[in-house]
């Protein structure tokens, strides 16, 4: 007969019929339509049926497959780094059999523009930040996502499966190659919304709404393949909290963030979150929370006593940074007040995460505080690197959106990286770019890198047209033959996004083929600099045959605009004036900087907004900072 369960406590419970596996994987295909689950909440909404199957191929890899549909009634979220809240979008349950390395691809009718993001048992549209292990769009070519992830056994993911643009609807479906079967059904997951605001009297109020959810069809293949199925109701669930601090009538707006979790507050009102009559303190820490459910506070009264020398009295502007912080979104409020004309003390409380502690600096006005000391760069490591016998173009040659057409092997140090989307051919590829920095070695960005095979990665130096035939007297064509990808890299905020790839055989150096110079001196604030690469001229287009090469200028404060980013790590440029900015294909590429007639490598491509910087609504190139992983890059290039 019929039953239902209902569980009561303080927060919304999944139910839904479990997948399990009772046999070893069928050796031969198989395929089963799973009937129509409901779910209902509020309202109800019935979901079509998927199809998924199971088969082995001849190499001993599993292919599990599932068929899905978006529609005009699916969900709708903003998803992460997209631009409106109207992408449809499912949500994949994913549970592995056998642990290890697999690659989960997009097939869609008539081939519209996919877009996929894998998380770790959860998804939350209130972070969507969480847990977020992996996103792709195009890597599985003809605009369908291609993830490779490494899955633990009978552990459960979650993957969302959207769309580039806004408003496509169309079916679909989702194989996951790799060494086990790979349970694959419509998930039930919770919908939540999160506000919180800072003002100078805050109230932050989280609300949870459990909207009406999808329906999930569970399919188990073994000896005898049995459909199942399940209804599942769930129920709606607000709570409000409410705290509330004394502050001052005045609070500069926030800029709040995730990754490594940054806040900045200006009294600016066009923008300078710093003036040029100003400059930051040193990073101050005087206050720890005082439990794990508390926020930090960072008194500027005990900052002023304890560091008489180092701060202001009255500070333009306070930059607040959360300390290796497990929530990846963060926020906080000011504290304000001003006991007499040359005091005017704020403070900083951390609303969001508690239990983290922060750091805090001030910009304050030069000459009014003693400035930290600047490190001195050290110098080139030789002589001989970042030097070219064919002189590049100049920047006032053709200074057009997009930059323009590099001299042919102006710069001997740029490689084009084509490597696999998967271990076990055939399967796609992706184009990135990468720096030589020694005969044996060639830096990349970390987010390139889709197998774990070194053999099945190509670099080729010498290289102006990719398509031409007349340059095998410039090129060389190299296998890698080991990866180094940087152990901390996360693809949740493009943290450590720096891979190191050996060759063999060696780059021999020539007039077409050089290495860059690592890091001495770093590129400051508005400084010029090169970036040089195959990538596409617009989001979403082709990549370039020819190689192009743009003057751009380094970005102070890039936190303020990207608060993913940490300038510590990261590095950032735009070109306020002409646009000028890396695209797609444009991955692992450098930014070049030129001290004393040699080129450093000072920044890899990691990401952008758009392909185009100019306006205040386009956001800057963010790159991964060389200078901060010398030392690691050392301890493998030697």
């Amino acid at each position: 007969g019929n039953y239902s369960i209902t569980a009561s406590g303080p927060g919304r419970v999944s139910l839904a019929k479990s997948l399990i596996s009772t046999s070893t994987i069928a050796t031969t295909s198989t395929s089963t339509t799973a009937p129509t689950s409901t779910t209902t909440s509020t309202s109800t909404t019935a979901r079509t049926s998927t199809t998924t199957s199971t088969s082995t191929s001849t190499l001993g890899v599993v292919n599990s497959t599932y068929s899905g549909s978006l529609q005009n009634t699916s969900a709708r979220f903003n998803r992460y780094v997209g631009s409106s809240s109207d992408y449809f979008y499912d949500a994949i349950e994913i549970i592995p059999s056998t642990g290890g390395n697999y690659t989960i691809t997009s097939k869609s009718d008539g081939n519209f523009d996919t877009y996929g993001y894998l998380y770790n048992n959860s998804f939350s549209l209130g972070t969507l930040s969480v847990g977020l292990l992996a996103q792709d769009d195009d890597s599985g070519g003809n605009r369908q996502f291609q993830i490779v992830a490494y899955l633990q056994a009978n552990v459960r993911y979650i993957l969302i499966v959207t769309t580039y643009s806004v408003n496509v609807v169309g079916n679909y479906s989702i194989t996951a190659s790799g060494p086990g079967r790979v349970s694959l059904a419509k998930s039930l997951i919770s919908t939540t919304t999160i506000t919180t605001t800072s003002t100078s009297t805050t109230t932050p109020t989280a609300t949870t709404t459990a909207t009406s959810t999808a329906a999930r069809t569970s399919t188990t293949t073994s000896t005898s393949t049995a459909a199942r199925t399940s209804t599942t109701t769930s129920t709606s669930t607000t709570s409000t909290s409410s705290t509330t601090r004394s502050t001052s009538t005045t609070t500069p707006p926030a800029v709040s963030g995730f990754l490594p979790c940054s806040l900045i507050y200006s009294a600016s009102r066009d923008g300078v979150l710093c003036p040029s009559s100003y400059s930051w303190t040193t990073w101050f820490n005087v206050g720890k929370p005082s439990s794990s459910v508390t926020g930090d506070i960072e008194n500027m009264s005990l900052i002023l006593a304890q560091n008489p020398n180092s701060m202001c009295g009255v500070p333009y502007a306070l930059h607040a940074q959360g300390i290796n912080p497990p929530d990846t979104n963060c926020n906080g409020t000011l504290v304000q007040n001003q006991p007499n004309s040359t005091l005017y003390l704020v403070s900083f409380q951390a609303t969001q995460p508690v239990g983290v502690d922060f750091r805090v600096r001030y910009c304050c006005p030069v000459g009014s505080f003693v400035a930290p000391p600047t490190t001195t760069p050290s110098p080139l490591e030789n002589n001989s690197c970042g030097k070219q016998e064919i002189a590049p173009r100049g920047k006032s040659i053709s200074r057009i959106y997009g930059g323009t057409d590099a001299i042919q092997n102006s710069w001997p140090w740029m490689v084009l990286y084509i490597g696999a989307s998967c271990n076990v051919p055939p399967c796609g590829s992706n184009a990135c770019g990468g720096t030589i920095i020694s005969k044996d070695y060639v830096l990349t960005a970390a987010h390139c890198i889709k197998t774990t095979d070194a053999s099945l990665i190509s670099l080729t130096a010498g290289m102006h047209n990719y398509s031409s035939s007349t340059e095998s007297n410039t090129r060389q064509q190299r296998i890698a033959q080991a990866i180094y990808v940087h152990p901390q890299y996360n693809t949740t905020g493009y943290i450590n996004d720096i891979a190191v790839i050996r060759v063999f055989p060696p780059f021999t150096f020539n007039t077409y083929v050089q290495a860059a110079c690592l890091p001495g001196p770093e590129p400051q604030p508005n400084d010029e600099v090169i970036i040089a690469g195959w990538g596409a001229l617009t989001f979403g287009g082709p990549i370039n045959k020819v190689l192009k090469q743009a003057y751009t200028k380094v970005v102070d404060l890039c936190e303020a605009r990207w608060s993913n980013m940490d300038s510590s790590q990261q590095i950032c440029v735009a070109d306020s004036v002409d646009g000028n900015s890396v695209c797609q294909g444009d991955s692992g590429g450098p930014i070049l900087s030129q001290y004393q007639g040699q080129y450093v490598v000072s920044g890899i491509t990691s990401y952008v907004s758009d392909c185009i910087t100019s306006g205040t609504n386009n956001k800057p190139n963010v790159f991964t900072r060389v200078s901060f992983y010398k030392s690691w890059i050392k301890s493998i290039t030697g």
